[in-house]
């Protein structure tokens, strides 16, 4: 394991205010040429930056400033993709058509305490595949537009996406119909699957739903250990399942996605759990 996967495995998890390991690598570092191309694939730059600034420890002026740029991008992306969300939510409810935000943009709002620790590239909504022209067409009317075109494979997780540009910053949209199409053979969730266990979130002043507790684990389980590694992931859900840990059914989760449970086990070994989620 290289110094800069050491550190950035360090950082995989939210800033907390003894972190020993942490400090340990700072104090050894030296890959600083190395650091910020690998924290960005990793989706850790605004996070250990965050990092950083709890600990007082000053880097190089130049990995100091690009990360610094990773987390002020962030959380202009973030507060512009508030808005436009917003706009999306209320373009569904006048159309009549149920919507519900997954992953990071729901993470953002519900499990981290600062949304821009959070970087994102697009906003993943589930939409009926029914449904979906109807949206389409109330999303043309608030300025959203496509961002490709062509033919959609039939047992593809999603349409075309559709973005809308404000202040710079693209917000792009992804309109799935099914959590898992194309994951794995078995693996299907669509909106009328989950429709009974949604809950609701405040995302800015618009209400929103989200997927449940139990369904948000195993979707961020999912996802973390089929598409491209990234740390990022890993920070999903240990954060997701440390900020519920109270509320979570942990037997219903136990029956319904029983691996989900050891995957966190296993992740003690990289970003130690609290003694609560232990």
């Amino acid at each position: 394991m290289s110094h800069v996967d050491g550190l950035l495995l360090a950082c995989a998890h939210l800033p907390q205010n003894d972190d020993s390991r942490l400090a340990q690598h700072l104090a050894s570092f030296a890959a600083w040429d190395t650091l910020l191309p690998a924290a960005e694939t990793q989706g850790l730059g605004p996070l250990l930056y965050a990092h950083m600034r709890r600990a007082a420890f000053d880097p190089p002026p130049a990995v100091r400033l690009g990360l610094q740029g990773m987390f002020l991008r962030a959380r202009h992306w973030h507060e512009v993709a508030q808005t436009v969300v917003g706009d999306a939510l209320q373009a569904a409810r006048q159309a009549d058509v149920p919507l519900v935000v997954l992953k990071g943009m729901a993470l953002a709002s519900v499990a981290y305490p600062e949304p821009a620790l959070r970087p994102m590239r697009d906003v993943d909504v589930l939409v009926s595949s029914a449904d979906e022209p109807r949206l389409r067409r109330a999303l043309a009317d608030w300025g959203f537009s496509p961002l490709a075109s062509g033919p959609i494979p039939p047992d593809h997780r999603h349409g075309v996406g559709l973005a809308r540009t404000v202040d710079g910053a693209v917000v792009q949209l992804e309109l799935h119909h099914n959590l898992f199409s194309g994951f794995m053979a078995g693996d299907s969730l669509t909106l009328a699957d989950v429709a009974a266990w949604l809950r609701p979130f405040h995302l800015g002043d618009q209400e929103a739903f989200t997927l449940d507790h139990e369904v948000m684990l195993w979707h961020l389980y999912r996802h973390m250990i089929v598409e491209p590694w990234r740390l990022i992931r890993v920070v999903d859900l240990v954060t997701y399942a440390e900020k519920f840990s109270g509320r979570i059914d942990w037997a219903r989760l136990r029956r319904r996605y029983p691996l989900v449970v050891p995957a966190l086990a296993l992740l003690h070994g990289i970003t130690p759990l609290s003694a609560q989620l232990q």
